[in-house]
């Protein structure tokens, strides 16, 4: 339902605006009153860029273009002419969370030709998805109104994102796709992937041969190495960065059923999630799995499986790893071999070794002097952590440069962005911005 909700956006209908009607609305919109009509096809010019890119611009933009005029068609000598001008012509990913990089040019003249100029192929991509909001599709003919156009645009925000839980249930790629498509026309630049949890850890990672083979729904419900290699192409040629979580160190009860790695968990239950009680169902089940700070087995497992996720996701702009909803008064204080660690290195209270862990992990992930188990070096990454943060986590410390995702409620933002004011942080207030039970109740149902 919200993917035919924004294609419905997207491919213009005509819904009687006096004016150009786009979303989001651009930084810069001039318009004036005449009309335009394609009868034949759309003709791509490239002052600059590369073969791939154009290709993928033909291919992506035919479908988009013609979502209802399906007889027409990208071809030469038409009626329509689309000239885009590119600086960067060789650089298709987005380099940063920064918004100049989105940045364009549009210009659509009454005598049907319209010029793209942009700094980097994803602005190119904006433009395109802003003139194919322009497009009125709801005609006998393709038209185009309220001519001529002059846009100049960039984004306010330069992290705009979707979270998707790919861990609670499992979408094959072509699902995936179609979420990518849905979010390059409406200019999401960010998917993140919400890869494990107590329900399944489902994607195949090369340090860890079968293990999918116990935490996974099924075999044939994973995601391979290949399989993540090509979304993350998709992707980009989609002008979306992929943003992969591992929510670590709560939320870890699938790791439990690989007998290799039960040892690392604290409040292992062997009932797997979706087997509970509805109530447990829609909260995600009680502290089910928790990995036990005070192993060594534990940072060796976080060196490699980090070091996987730094290998396979090596455009992602960071990278999340959860930290959510740790139950550390009953999966460690009143673990007895927990509790007797912490009375052995003066660590008084389970915020104090959530603290311990993450300047570990911290360690691990930036410090590249560190190896693996083989004596090889191990992959780290210059890039920031991402971590989730509630209303009621405020005794935690984060590492400097960490980006702090707030999922509390909004009534509580302030205070979040006062005590952790030296990150930047990402809003995502589960009372507006949650499906699950944002403006509905938790069950579903809507106002």
């Amino acid at each position: 339902t919200i993917l035919l909700f924004l294609l419905a956006v997207v491919i213009g209908l005509s819904l009687g605006y006096d004016r150009p009607h786009i979303t989001p609305a651009p930084k810069e919109l001039t318009w004036g009153d005449n009309t335009f009509v394609i009868k034949d096809c759309i003709e791509f010019t490239f002052d600059k860029a590369n073969s791939e890119f154009q290709e993928s611009v033909k291919d992506i933009y035919s479908k988009v273009f013609f979502a209802v005029h399906k007889d027409l068609q990208v071809s030469h000598a038409c009626s329509f002419k689309i000239r885009i001008a590119v600086k960067n012509s060789d650089v298709m990913k987005p380099l940063s969370i920064d918004p100049t990089h989105e940045k364009y040019t549009l210009t659509i003249n009454e005598n049907g030709s319209a010029s793209i100029e942009a700094a980097y192929q994803i602005g190119v991509l904006r433009a395109l998805d802003t003139l194919a909001q322009i497009f009125n599709q709801d005609r006998e003919f393709l038209e185009l109104e309220f001519l001529p156009i002059k846009i100049n645009d960039q984004p306010r925000y330069g992290y705009r994102g979707l979270m998707f839980d790919v861990s609670r249930e499992y979408y094959p790629l072509p699902v995936l796709k179609k979420i990518i498509d849905g979010l390059r026309l409406t200019k999401i630049n960010h998917l993140h992937l919400h890869l494990s949890d107590d329900d399944s850890f489902q994607i195949q990672l090369p340090s860890f041969p079968g293990m999918t083979n116990f935490t996974a729904f099924s075999s044939k419900e994973i995601y391979t190495r290949d399989q993540i290699t090509e979304l993350i192409e998709y992707a980009k040629k989609n002008g979306v960065i992929i943003i992969p979580e591992i929510d670590i160190p709560g939320h870890m009860r699938a790791l439990g059923d690989d007998p290799r790695y039960n040892p690392l968990l604290t409040c292992y239950d062997r009932v797997r999630p979706w087997l509970m009680l509805d109530g447990n169902k829609i909260y995600g089940g009680p502290s089910a799995g928790v990995l036990n700070p005070t192993l060594n087995e534990t940072y060796s497992f976080l060196a490699n499986l980090t070091g996987d996720i730094f290998s396979m996701f090596k455009d992602s702009a960071f990278y999340h790893f959860g930290g959510d909803e740790v139950n550390t008064t009953a999966c460690w204080v009143g673990n007895p071999s927990v509790k007797k660690f912490m009375d052995e290195h003066g660590i008084e209270t389970g915020s104090d070794l959530f603290n311990y862990f993450n300047t570990i992990v911290d360690e691990i992930v930036h410090n590249s002097n560190r190896t693996q188990a083989n004596g090889k070096p191990r992959m780290t990454t210059d890039k920031p952590m991402t971590h989730w943060v509630y209303d009621r986590e405020s005794q935690i410390k984060w590492e400097k440069g960490a980006i702090l995702q707030y999922w509390g409620s909004a009534v509580n933002i302030k205070n979040f962005t006062k005590t952790y004011s030296d990150h930047k942080h990402i809003l995502s207030p589960q009372d507006y911005f949650y499906f699950d039970c944002g403006l509905g109740n938790r069950y579903g149902a809507s106002l």
